[in-house]
């Protein structure tokens, strides 16, 4: 598998929030939402959620991230999980 940078970025910044968030903490607020869950509701309620220490332009929220998640319901803590892992999508082909 191919992994841009930014993508590499995204990934490690999930996997390595450190003492800020950690992958525990995802799953956490992730198993507490009622499945099937919209999206657009996931997004909500992960809102305050908050990825990295807030003080740079890296930092965002959860909710913020699962609104750009191409899925529109998710079935499981699973489901949510599995998309993050792959957020976020690169649509476009690299320069030939």
């Amino acid at each position: 598998m191919i992994t841009t940078p930014k993508i590499k970025q995204v990934s490690s910044a999930i996997r390595c929030m450190a003492d800020e968030f950690d992958m525990d903490r995802v799953r956490s607020a992730v198993n507490d939402l009622s499945y099937p869950i919209m999206r657009t509701d996931a997004a909500v309620e992960l809102h305050s959620v908050t990825l990295g220490s807030g003080e740079d332009d890296n930092s965002q929220t959860l909710g913020t991230i699962v609104s750009e998640m191409d899925a529109d319901v998710f079935d499981s803590p699973e489901a949510v999980l599995d998309e993050l892992q792959s957020w976020p999508h690169n649509d476009t082909a690299p320069d030939a």
